[in-house]
């Protein structure tokens, strides 16, 4: 009787631990492509910065060169 319950406990137990490690396997792998998912979209981020700050740098040395050329007119 009492090897019958030993049996079941452990029984029960490896049934507990291969359950809780499917459920973590699982929200790892849920996690895992959530976390690629967010760093493409913020290396799409920082890319499209980049790409806004060399044309606001772009802009503002053409801006600057049009400035100097019209004061090189006056004199």
């Amino acid at each position: 009787m009492k090897i019958k319950y030993i049996v079941f406990s452990l029984v029960a137990g490896l049934l507990l631990l291969g359950t809780a490690s499917g459920f973590l396997y699982q929200r790892n792998k849920t996690y895992q492509h959530e976390n690629r998912r967010l760093i493409i979209l913020n290396d799409s981020i920082l890319s499209e910065n980049i790409e806004l700050k060399n044309a606001l740098q772009q802009k503002r040395s053409s801006a600057a060169i049009g400035r100097n050329f019209k004061m090189g007119e006056r004199k």
